[in-house]
């Protein structure tokens, strides 16, 4: 018959074995699954990263190209009256309301027969002041000047730095009058200022962002990032693009890695980026707002001036009367409907909102005779039966007339729904994958104790049964193992109770937390008698929002705490009372005990952040680990104040309870 300590033996082997093969197939299975998690984690990242770049590119497309109509406007005040003196006594006065009328403008130049009369503003541009721009010695200046005076379009310069300094774009524009030649107008615009406006860094949170322009120039951020493995988005501008580029900071893979709770990350960013287009929005309803007060106030000059003006306009701009139809629309407006101009002229302004969507037709009326400026959001029919969501800019005029500038947000609107999908099905994953940690520690922990059990046991055998065989060393270390194996069952029971903290949900009701401390006394008075231990309990004790479970293992733990770090040749005195603090209430339990180091306040909350080694105090160093994550789970504060060799106190604080 076998002995049973072969029997134990060889249970140990095959339970050896069987750990070893599990491992095997844990190892396996979580990198297989790990490295198709992390690619798809890196895609969805991407994805997000691509939607940042999209909201970047809208936006300075839509930026310059509100600035080159600043172009088109001056232009038009040449046209109207060119002569010198009308010039030299309105230039000043006009050019001041366009420059206060959008941010990001250097000056406004007129050059007639190409040399620079005119400039606004004159301080600091006086250089500027006689140049012959139509002979300029700069190759690129020649080539944009030649476009101008060929195509009479406006021409905008590739980015550079400014002979005043900093990195601009040049608009300029050859004006002829009765098919003759008249000169240039120009204007440059500071790009610094335009990406301030749209937000644009070359380092966002865990991005980095580049410009460069249509022939490859970086002109903005690094230029290794479109070496790289980034993702870019074209910028459509007047004439030519840009490419926007974004790359994480450190690398695809290190960004889905900063935390071992990869969904929390994605949630997170999820977040930001959600909050980064809300504000992109925000920034652009002020600008069409100040766009749309403009345009009413300075350039319906006439009808056939306002026609010229809006066709250039980037986006959808129509004029009707307050309670008749539509009397001019732009080209952008007509592709956006689908309706011919002739067919728009026979509408009411709100005929083309759904049926289903009438009430926000009741709405925009009452907000417009209240306030003449109003931002909408509603949904219109185009004439092939689709429905866009589009943003409305409405502005009623002091003679009845309303400018609409209608913007198309459905793939603003799809992008914001599809983040927010994203967040709900991260958040399930987080959920499961928590359910998932929960049932393996709890199974984890049954694993780990029955060996330690068995440990255990064993030794207390070989110590009752066979003394006389062990010498003083071998005692000693039987002493040691045994004492070892109780440490590590403790450790694991004190890491589940820390788990399943955070994993169980609680329902908050009042808890008498006078009883609690009372039944937590109870079960140390044979450690109080032995230390001959001076309690104060300062009654009453005040109720507060918790569960009883979770306080009594709090109170307890912290109990144990001061008897652990007690001064052997001084009195133990643990003074327990709770206060009023900002409507809460505050439960302290102070000790006599050595204190705690000011350096070591910010550690002693984490798990195994053991301020003393075991020879000198015992413990498993989870404890106030578990103290913190039980209020924080009540939903509460934890803290201490110490002094060196004299005293700790320690504090929760909880809402308080009916």
């Amino acid at each position: 018959m076998s002995s049973p300590r072969i029997k134990f033996v060889k249970n140990r082997k095959i339970w050896a074995l069987y750990t070893i093969l599990i491992i095997i197939v844990i190892v396996i299975s979580t990198f297989f699954v790990s490295d198709q998690y992390i690619s798809s984690q890196i895609a969805k990242e991407e994805t997000i990263l691509n939607g940042i770049l999209v909201g970047y590119s809208n936006d300075i497309s839509h930026m310059i190209g509100h600035s080159a109509m600043q172009l088109t406007s001056l232009k038009e005040f040449i046209l109207h009256n060119h002569t010198t003196s009308y010039l030299e006594a309105n230039f000043t006065n006009y050019a001041k309301a366009l420059y206060l009328s959008l941010s990001g403008i250097r000056n406004y130049i007129i050059a007639p027969n190409g040399v620079n009369k005119y400039v606004y503003p004159l301080e600091g541009n006086e250089a500027a002041v006689g140049h012959v721009i139509i002979n300029d010695s700069r190759p690129e200046v020649r080539d944009d000047i030649t476009r101008a005076l060929q195509t009479q379009n406006i021409i905008i310069s590739l980015p550079y730095e400014l002979r005043q300094g900093g990195l601009g774009l040049v608009f300029r524009q050859a004006i002829f009058i009765d098919n003759e030649f008249w000169g240039i107008v120009s204007m440059v615009i500071d790009l610094p200022i335009i990406f301030d406006l749209v937000n644009l860094v070359t380092e966002y949170d865990e991005y980095l962002f580049a410009l460069k322009d249509y022939q490859g120039n970086v002109f903005f951020g690094d230029p290794d990032i479109f070496d790289d493995d980034s993702v870019e988005m074209k910028i459509e501008l007047p004439e030519f693009y840009w490419s926007i580029g974004g790359l994480p900071k450190t690398s695809w893979f290190d960004l889905i890695l900063t935390d071992s709770l990869f969904t929390l990350i994605l949630i997170i960013i999820s977040g930001l980026s959600i909050g980064i287009l809300v504000y992109l929005l925000t920034g652009r309803i002020y600008i069409m707002k100040l766009q749309s007060s403009v345009y009413l106030e300075k350039f319906i000059l006439s009808e056939d001036k306002l026609r010229n003006f809006i066709e250039h306009a980037s986006d959808a701009i129509a004029f009707s009367e307050f309670s008749g139809k539509y009397i001019m629309a732009n080209k952008k407006a007509i592709e956006m409907i689908g309706y011919s101009e002739e067919e728009l002229f026979n509408m009411r302004p709100f005929d083309l909102i759904p049926v289903s969507n009438k009430s926000d037709l009741k709405a925009i009326r009452e907000g417009l005779l209240k306030d003449s400026n109003l931002l909408y959001e509603t949904k219109i029919t185009r004439k092939d039966g689709t429905i866009l969501t589009v943003e409305l800019s409405l502005n009623l005029s002091r003679d009845n007339l309303v400018q609409l500038i209608i913007r198309d947000i459905s793939e603003q609107k799809e992008q914001l729904s599809n983040l927010e999908r994203l967040v709900d099905e991260r958040t399930a994953e987080l959920v499961l994958a928590n359910k998932d940690l929960e049932d393996f520690a709890s199974s984890a922990s049954h694993d780990l104790r029955a060996p330690l059990r068995a440990l255990i046991g064993i030794s207390d055998i070989l110590s009752d049964e066979y003394p006389d065989k062990l010498d003083d060393t071998g005692k000693d270390y039987l002493s040691r193992m045994n004492i070892a194996a109780i440490k590590m069952d403790k450790i694991i029971i004190d890491l589940l109770s820390y788990s399943k903290l955070s994993q169980e949900e609680i329902s908050l009701t009042p808890v008498n937390i006078e009883n609690i401390v009372d039944e937590v006394l109870s079960n140390y008075q044979d450690q109080i008698t032995e230390n001959k231990a001076i309690i104060e309990v300062t009654r009453p004790l005040d109720r507060v929002l918790g569960t009883y479970p979770i306080l009594n293992q709090v109170i307890d733990n912290l109990i144990s705490n001061a008897f652990k770090y007690s001064i052997p040749e001084r009195i133990m005195e643990i003074r327990i009372w709770s206060e009023r603090i900002n409507g809460n209430i505050r439960l302290c339990i102070q000790d006599n005990g050595i204190g705690i180091d000011d350096a070591d306040m910010e550690n002693i909350f984490e798990p195994f952040k053991r301020l003393h080694s075991d020879e000198f105090i015992g413990g498993t160093g989870i404890g106030l680990a578990i103290v913190q994550r039980g209020i924080i789970k009540l939903g509460g504060k934890v803290g201490v104040e110490s002094s060196i060799g004299e005293f700790s106190r320690f504090w929760i604080e909880l809402k308080e309870g009916s």
